[in-house]
């Protein structure tokens, strides 16, 4: 008999630890106290894990929208997409007309800086004897591709 009240009182007590649990597990859980940063720099906020749900929140209510309103949307991006391009194409033929300019402008000027050249023809030995910075004034004329003479430096 001893033996079954033992067994009875572990059996009692069991339920109560296990209903003391229940009750434990639907009370609020407490968070624990969170004081200064060990650092000492306040003004940093804890750091949290990304909330997944709210990105499903989108997903869901993009095809949660009817299939006009979808549709309706996509032609707007398809109509915002189309300027951009066009934008994009302007930009670009003017960069490039700016290049051609550029282009033209520097062409203009090595012609008259040439055509305002005076030549002077020095031999060899001269110029094996001239220093760095005497040689990087030398210029020598060569004959381009398309049949017109340019100044070029005494190495190139």
């Amino acid at each position: 008999m001893a033996k079954t009240i033992q067994a009875t009182k572990k059996k009692v007590a069991k339920k109560v630890v296990d209903e003391v649990k229940a009750v434990g597990k639907m009370e609020v859980e407490v968070a624990p106290v969170e004081g200064r940063a060990k650092s000492g720099r306040v003004w940093k906020t804890k750091q949290s894990a990304p909330n997944r749900s709210q990105k499903m929140k989108g997903v869901v209510a993009h095809m949660a929208g009817s299939l006009e309103k979808r549709n309706k949307e996509k032609a707007r991006r398809d109509a915002i997409r189309a300027v951009e391009t066009q934008m994009k194409e302007e930009k670009a033929e003017e960069r490039r007309i700016e290049k051609e300019r550029v282009d033209e402008k520097a062409k203009r000027r090595a012609q008259n800086e040439f055509k305002n050249t005076k030549f002077q023809v020095i031999n060899a030995q001269k110029l094996k004897t001239m220093s760095k910075k005497q040689l990087r004034m030398v210029k020598k004329t060569r004959m381009a591709a398309n049949g017109a003479l340019e100044l070029v430096g005494a190495y190139d």
